[in-house]
């Protein structure tokens, strides 16, 4: 008798397996491709569209949360309860998008739910490592709901990552009513790093009451010269004189000199702003320090024309506040070298953005060995503040190109008491 021969079969159960696996793998293969089709590549994309999308490729987040930001912040189907609700539904699918649980937060805000809202944007916050825009959002929204401080700090991320947009944060924190406080601690973390951009830009937007919160707050030692000037030029500008003057005693070599002219012998550097001299420029005009030529001390000022130029310029100048209703004494030494033309050099002093009768030395043309020069004038009620110049008028004549050379030194101003002004006085 001949045994059974076995046939190959087919195993029942293993096929099932089989035939559900492929199943799933069409279905991932095929579901995202129909949710495109339904979703239209969220162009033009309408809610039916979403949900039709949703429930064929319900592992994706993203229908849930354009669902949820329709029912957050469309006029006609507001519903905040099912943004947030949808919301959930996004971030059960992947709980790592940001802006769901920006968009949660807000829904919670908009159901009156404060307290969960403020526990989703703390998260939210300590999460940011990357996302300015969310940053940004964050704190945009904390603004106009009244949180400033929380709103700044989330602005202080945004500005971390885009550390060029500091003059449009700020601007916008201000018209928000943010105080400089808060903006010096929550905003830029009170970091030594961030006080020469803020005040620069303070200086900028001439908020000189913020300029001296921020002055007598933060170590002067962690701001640099140039914002030093920067600032104490802008309040100068302003009339703050008194202040200016704390600004330029922590700028000055010469701590607590209470002489009216700052560096009248040049032996120290021209700073260019604040109650120092401030250098003119101009083509064919140099200027600078000159250690060999002087009247006493180691240096003087000197300048140059190369002859091929007729400038009209203020070669130096130099800002000094004064006491209105007093007379004053203004005494200096030059001497030239071959200077050309009538238009040649002079003292001259005007009130500082106030009403006064300028005065002026006499002109300094050709060569002229060493000349003590005096201007004595009057500083009238409502002037607080004088400019001290040597300057150079432009000339109309035909032969009008200056050139050679002249130093100052030794420059001066005292109190003499109420006179009559004389001009251009050389002894």
């Amino acid at each position: 008798m001949r045994p059974v021969e076995k046939r190959p079969g087919f195993h029942k159960p293993a096929a099932a397996i089989s035939i559900v696996f492929s199943l799933v793998i069409a279905y991932l293969l095929v579901a995202p491709l129909f949710g495109r089709y339904y979703a239209g590549n969220l162009k033009g994309v309408t809610r039916s569209s979403l949900r039709k999308a949703d429930a064929i490729d319900f592992g994706n987040y993203k229908y849930p949360y354009y669902l949820a930001l329709d029912s957050l912040f469309s006029i006609v189907r507001y519903n905040p309860e099912r943004a947030a609700l949808l919301f959930r539904k996004g971030l059960g699918r992947y709980p790592l998008h940001q802006f769901s649980w920006y968009g949660l937060a807000r829904a919670y805000y908009a159901m009156g739910m404060t307290d969960r809202g403020d526990m989703l944007f703390d998260a939210i916050y300590r999460s940011i490592t990357y996302d300015s825009r969310l940053a940004w959002d964050s704190g945009i929204f904390l603004f106009t709901k009244g949180d400033k401080k929380r709103g700044a700090m989330f602005l202080g991320k945004y500005l971390a990552l885009n550390p060029g947009d500091l003059g449009k944060v700020l601007d916008i924190c201000y018209q928000l009513g943010l105080e400089t406080d808060d903006i010096l601690y929550s905003l830029l973390g009170n970091r030594p790093a961030a006080y020469d951009p803020l005040l620069n830009y303070l200086a900028g937007r001439k908020r000189l009451d913020d300029i001296e919160k921020v002055w007598n707050t933060v170590k002067h030692a962690a701001i640099n010269n140039k914002t030093k000037l920067n600032i104490c030029n802008a309040s100068i500008n302003g009339g703050r004189y008194g202040f200016a003057r704390s600004i330029w005693n922590d700028l000055s070599v010469r701590k607590g000199n209470t002489m009216l002219i700052k560096n009248g012998n040049f032996e120290f550097s021209i700073m260019n702003g604040c109650y120092g001299w401030i250098k003119g420029k101009t083509a064919g005009m140099k200027t600078g320090t000159d250690e060999d030529i002087n009247v006493s001390g180691m240096k003087s000022f000197s300048v140059g024309f190369d002859g091929a130029h007729n400038p009209g310029v203020s070669v130096l100048r130099q800002v000094v506040p004064l006491e209105a209703g007093g007379g004053y004494g203004l005494t200096a030494y030059i001497k030239t070298e071959d200077i050309t033309t009538t238009n040649g050099l002079y003292f001259y002093i005007s009130g500082f953005k106030c009403r006064m009768r300028p005065v002026r030395s006499e002109i300094f043309t050709g060569t002229v060995p060493w000349t003590r020069v005096g201007i004595g004038f009057d500083v009238p009620e409502g002037c607080s503040a004088v400019t001290v110049s040597l300057r150079r008028d432009r000339s109309r004549k035909f032969n009008n190109k200056i050139g050679g050379s002249a130093w100052i030194d030794n420059v001066e101003m005292e109190k003499t008491g109420p006179r009559t002004s004389d001009i251009g006085r050389r002894t």
